[in-house]
């Protein structure tokens, strides 16, 4: 048995000990899995392709996340952030190897549970598309960084549907998202943000991603402080897509007092660009 196998089995036995929802493992997207696989399977693949696959599972940038971290890979080093960055320190046999454990969990049998699960699946991949053009405009240097933080925006909402179940989608079909989200927390004691930290944090998501997603956090480096109004301000561009609120975040318009995009201070020309590739991207993935 490999370190790797060996730190697979003791998070995974770790994680049933516990019990709740911190022992929830998330299935990874088939389609996503399944060209990923592809990918990391032929030789001639750049590391480039299989990562701009990977970042669009929030599951898989976890376990990649996850593996790439722990402490016979990390050897003390500072902390991996990004799938591309796994993907390299790993090598291809371990990246194979993450992979086809993952196809070994339990698919989503209700049909409910998988439309609400992928919902929110959904809204973490396009989460951390729009973080990435955000930066490729503000904060180059952190693309990637910023794309993996953004896509796990919706971890905490993956995790009520999977623990709740049946309770969740009878919410779900009756209330808007905000509303289901207070009810969580009111009536079970499920606070979606809070839940979903705690979740990444034992999968050993590092704390220099986690900040930016973390409203209560700050980053130890100045440099990296950009990630979290970026990353907010991506989810707050996909919520208003969702809610058929887009026309109100058009340029010209006046944005809300508290709004990350607000506090990303981008100018005329570069919130006109990125208003319009975001528009384009989601109108597209909406098609899809």
């Amino acid at each position: 048995m490999t370190d790797s196998d060996q730190a697979d089995n003791q998070d995974d036995e770790q994680a049933k000990a516990q019990g709740g929802p911190l022992a929830i493992l998330f299935p990874a997207d088939p389609l996503v899995w399944r060209e990923a696989r592809k990918i990391a399977t032929d030789q001639n693949a750049r590391v480039e392709s299989l990562s701009t696959i990977a970042v669009q599972d929030p599951v898989i940038v976890m376990d990649l996340l996850r593996i790439s971290n722990a402490m016979y890979f990390a050897g003390g080093r500072s902390p991996i952030t990004s799938p591309k960055t796994a993907i390299v320190r790993l090598g291809s046999d371990v990246v194979l190897d993450t992979l086809e454990k993952l196809a070994e969990r339990d698919p989503i049998d209700d049909p409910d549970v998988l439309k609400w699960f992928e919902k929110h699946r959904s809204r973490c991949k396009r989460s951390g598309i729009i973080a990435r053009l955000l930066a490729e405009a503000i904060a180059r240097n952190l693309n990637d960084d910023c794309q993996a933080a953004g896509c796990l925006l919706g971890v905490g909402e993956m995790l009520a549907v999977l623990h709740l179940r049946e309770k969740y989608v009878e919410l779900a079909e009756e209330h808007a998202r905000s509303g289901v989200n207070y009810r969580l927390a009111q009536n079970h004691s499920f606070d979606v943000d809070k839940m979903g930290l705690n979740y990444l944090r034992r999968y050993g998501i590092p704390e220099a991603l986690l900040f930016a997603i973390d409203r209560e956090a700050r980053s130890r480096s100045q440099e990296r402080a950009i990630m979290k109004p970026l990353c907010l301000a991506a989810g707050e561009l996909v919520d208003a897509f969702d809610n058929n609120r887009w026309e109100k975040l058009a340029p010209g318009k006046k944005l809300a007092p508290k709004s990350s995009l607000r506090m990303l201070q981008l100018n005329d020309s570069q919130y006109l660009k990125i208003y319009e590739r975001a528009s384009e991207y989601l109108f597209s993935a909406r098609m899809q």
